[in-house]
């Protein structure tokens, strides 16, 4: 099955570009800070799990990451940090995953879910914060260890 991601022209209302992958996409999301960065997770068919960053202007993929896990469940990645420097995604492998945009490297792998992860969600008012929640029942909200005293208890979430 082939996925497609599709770009209207900027100046033509009616007319759409088609750009074929090999995966089935699985999400999408816009840059809230500059409206022409688009994020693209897609489950792969045969091959590693690659996020890609779409420039919805040059119609053309900026950046690449890779690390995190994604062949049966729909996952869930973010733009973040304070002038969204950042990527965030949760994982098949039970892990929350960390990129820095500028270069596409992996800054961290956060373990402390028992299941996948299948959504974050940076804070827009804090940029130190952020939550994932998973199929084991629980958000977690992160940030700094600096910032607090203790780390930070799941919320059980399940019935």
């Amino acid at each position: 099955m082939d996925a497609h991601v599709l770009f209207p022209q900027l100046y033509g209302a009616c007319t759409l570009r088609t750009f074929q992958r090999l995966f089935r996409v699985t999400l999408c999301n816009i840059s809230m800070q500059d409206g022409v960065s688009l994020l693209v997770n897609m489950s792969p068919v045969k091959i590693a799990t690659v996020i890609h960053e779409w420039d919805l202007a040059e119609e053309k993929i900026v950046q690449k990451y890779s690390g995190q896990r994604q062949a049966r469940f729909v996952i869930r990645s973010c733009f973040s940090g304070y002038n969204q420097m950042f990527v965030l995604s949760g994982s098949e492998d039970s892990n929350v995953y960390l990129w820095r945009r500028k270069n596409g490297s992996l800054i961290a792998s956060l373990s402390g879910h028992s299941r996948t992860v299948n959504a974050v969600s940076w804070n827009p008012v804090d940029p130190f914060m952020f939550a994932s929640a998973s199929d084991d029942g629980t958000v977690r909200i992160w940030g700094s260890s600096s910032r607090t005293d203790r780390p930070a208890e799941p919320m059980n979430i399940a019935d």
